[in-house]
């Protein structure tokens, strides 16, 4: 970020946003002094005059709005190292904005139905409740939060100790993924069909729909890419229908929200080979390096 004033006295500046911390930086260089005055102009602008008139006043953007108490006055939270100048500040502590994922359980409440892509065959009974699943990383972060495991019973004598595989459908009800729906095989079975190998198909069109889940056969999973919904209360701004590729994304980020970095292989059934994907996660910043092996 480069302020703003004449090119013959340019400062050269960056501004950071550290949500972690809750705070902002502003950081300026090839300044011989600390400025005489330092000001906010609003939440999101500091104006800077140099100590100096051989270099004209400034106003930078700072990356994102501070706290609203945030006084006037800043020279008492500058600090000057040589030549560069550093300001940090308090950011705006208001919640950020969350993600809201494709069909959630709000989202399949309010639809009229969840149908086949392929045929619109009814897939659903209308009167399932659907209730959203934790993060496909839930487990893992049991790892950092919780000093008792769900396969530890510690000794102390533990009458039912959860497992990995504890979170299972009841047949009124459907838990919604990421990227599927989880039923009951019997509550869905008026609608779908399974093959010997574990594969889901529509009843009607045979198309592929999802799987057996692999943890227990009597729980299946229909991937959301297969579904449409029938509109019913929904406001016309949510899409009826979503491509595979949002859902593979989805995931992608997902996991990564909970590791620094991340080594995914993408594989298909083609000739071109294998993509492997290298995401690093750094303050909610991700850096992505795709690699084509045969």
């Amino acid at each position: 970020m480069m302020a703003s004033g004449p090119p013959a006295a340019l400062l050269l500046a960056c501004s950071e946003y550290l949500p972690r911390v809750s705070a902002v930086s502003l950081t300026v260089s090839s300044l011989g002094a600390l400025p005489s005055t330092l000001s906010r102009l609003s939440r999101t602008r500091v104006y800077l005059k140099p100590s100096t008139s051989s270099i004209p006043p400034h106003t930078f953007e700072l990356a994102a709005p501070v706290s609203p108490d945030t006084p006037v006055s800043l020279l008492q939270y500058a600090s000057l190292n040589g030549s560069t100048l550093t300001l940090r500040l308090t950011a705006d502590r208001r919640e950020p904005e969350t993600h809201e994922h494709a069909f959630p359980a709000t989202v399949l409440a309010q639809c009229g139905g969840v149908r086949c892509k392929h045929c619109s065959n009814l897939l659903l009974p209308t009167d399932i409740n659907f209730l959203d699943m934790p993060s496909e990383s839930w487990f893992e972060l049991m790892d950092y939060w919780h000093c008792h495991k769900p396969d530890h019973d510690h000794s102390h004598g533990a009458s039912a100790v959860p497992s990995r595989d504890a979170l299972k459908p009841k047949p009124e009800s459907c838990l919604v993924g990421l990227s599927y729906l989880s039923i009951c095989a019997d509550t869905a079975m008026p609608y779908t069909a399974i093959d010997d190998s574990g594969l889901l198909f529509c009843s009607r069109c045979s198309a592929s729909i999802g799987t057996r889940d692999r943890l227990d056969p009597l729980v299946i999973k229909i991937y959301k890419w297969s579904i449409t919904l029938d509109a019913g209360s929904l406001p016309n701004t949510i899409p009826l229908h979503y491509d595979s590729e949002i859902f593979v994304a989805e995931i992608l980020l997902d996991v990564v929200e909970f590791h620094s970095t991340y080594h995914f292989i993408i594989s298909t059934n083609s000739d071109q080979g294998k993509k492997s994907v290298y995401v690093s996660n750094c303050r909610g910043c991700w850096d992505v390096v795709v690699y084509l092996t045969k």
